[in-house]
């Protein structure tokens, strides 16, 4: 991984909506392949523990970049895998010694920037910058937030929400370790090239 600009994809199962193990992690290796840097197994509830568990034990054993597990720390442990979590999930100071490779922790306010500073936490997430589909019932917290705070911290950050080529451009220049995406690179006609046109924003070009 570089030190900032790297891309994150969050790959979210329910919108892809593929229960094929084997089509799924070749879709991921298409993604990997292609300029991902990290990649978030991102599920809800109506996948079994056993299906995420798998796919993303898989994931880790196979690549050399990051692959982080989203909210599940037993998965992630199980997988070794990297694990990210939000406000309401388990309390990071519960995970400090758990092993983990990596934890990440979603931010959406100056206060809870600030208490992640002092967590033990590899990066955090700020969020969502930009209206999103995906998370449609979190308050928008716009550039602002990211403006205010992204030369203020030492721990690395994670630009999220609504990302599209157009507006990396922008948030890029804040030197993020990060920028995630959803749904702009899983439901394009050509994901791979949609990668491809994202590293190339990121790597400069």
């Amino acid at each position: 991984m570089k030190d900032r600009n790297n891309l994150y994809l969050i790959f979210d199962l329910d919108v892809i909506s593929c229960a094929d193990l084997d089509k799924l992690f070749d879709m991921a290796e298409g993604f990997l392949n292609s300029g991902v840097d990290i990649l978030q197994v991102r599920f809800s509830e109506k996948w079994s523990a056993r299906f995420v568990c798998a796919l993303a034990e898989r994931l880790a054993g196979s690549f050399d970049k990051a692959i982080v597990v989203n909210n599940r720390a037993d998965i992630a442990k199980i997988a070794n895998a990297g694990l990210h979590i939000g406000q309401d999930d388990l309390d990071p100071v519960k995970l400090d010694g758990f092993g983990l490779p990596l934890i990440g922790l979603s931010c959406h306010s100056g206060e809870e920037i600030l208490r992640a500073q002092d967590l033990p936490v590899d990066y955090f997430s700020i969020g969502p910058i930009f209206p999103t589909r995906t998370k449609p019932e979190y308050k928008v917290v716009g550039m602002e937030l990211l403006k205010k705070w992204y030369n203020e911290v030492d721990k690395p950050f994670v630009a999220i929400g609504g990302m599209d080529s157009e507006r990396i451009k922008i948030i890029k220049d804040f030197n993020p370790w990060a920028i995630a995406v959803c749904r702009d690179i899983l439901e394009s006609k050509g994901p791979n090239e949609k990668i491809r046109e994202y590293t190339a924003i990121l790597n400069g070009a």
